[in-house]
């Protein structure tokens, strides 16, 4: 009988709910679905290949499908950093003259881009009424481009209270939700709106000198998708 490898662990606290999460770093089956997911150059797979490597190595109770996708992409880069090691080669691109440049990324210098987190946000229809959303999971993110907003909004209303009582949002009819939605005033769209385009991501900024023209830049890069090779 072939023998078994003990793999190591380490935790992992989430951006969001401040909880700790016991994983394991990535195997050969791990890197080989990565390697898959990145020839496909297909957003919707990376997101969906990301969320399997990351359940694949968390050995504590936990849906990944239904974390946010700063929490998600935190994740997958702490078990990468603890996998391959904290440092990933990345080519930067001068914006004045196109020449390219070697570049190493510390996995654990990314830093969300604000501190506070309101991952549910209560929004005031009224004196009495409003709703507590939450942020899309990434499983809906990266469905974004084929879902219709309502569908979003709808996903991402948690709870609808009044003066009387809270009601539970996913146990309404999809019916009932719809007309819900569609009588909100003009005024509550544009702050379900705004909370959504002030979601937390993570990045991290780079300034370089480019060694050919000698021209000051400034790169953003965020998110697991640079990271998959």
């Amino acid at each position: 009988m072939l023998p078994k490898f003990e793999t190591p662990t380490f935790k992992v606290t989430l951006k969001s709910s401040k909880k700790e999460y016991k994983c394991r770093p990535f195997l050969v089956k791990e890197e080989k679905l990565l390697t898959m997911a990145a020839a496909s150059d297909n957003y919707q797979e990376m997101i969906a290949c990301c969320q399997q490597v990351c359940q694949n190595c968390l050995l504590d109770e936990l849906n990944v499908e239904n974390l946010t996708m700063f929490d998600l992409q935190w994740l997958f880069l702490q078990i990468k950093a603890k996998s391959v090691g904290e440092t990933h080669p990345f080519t930067l691109i001068c914006g004045n003259c196109d020449a390219t440049s070697p570049w190493e990324v510390n996995f654990n210098e990314f830093t969300l881009n604000r501190d506070d987190v309101d991952y549910e946000k209560k929004i005031a229809v009224n004196e009495e009424a409003g709703l507590i959303l939450r942020y899309p999971t990434s499983t809906l993110v990266s469905k974004i481009e084929e879902t219709d907003d309502l569908d979003i909004i709808r996903a991402c209303i948690k709870n609808v209270y009044t003066a009387d009582e809270v009601i539970d949002f996913s146990e309404v009819s999809d019916e009932e939700a719809l007309e819900f939605i569609e009588g909100l005033p003009i005024q509550t769209l544009k702050d379900i709106r705004e909370y959504f385009e002030t979601m937390p991501y993570l990045e991290k900024t780079i300034d370089y000198n480019c060694p050919k023209c000698k021209e000051d830049n400034q790169v953003y890069i965020n998110g697991y998708e640079h990271f998959f090779g």
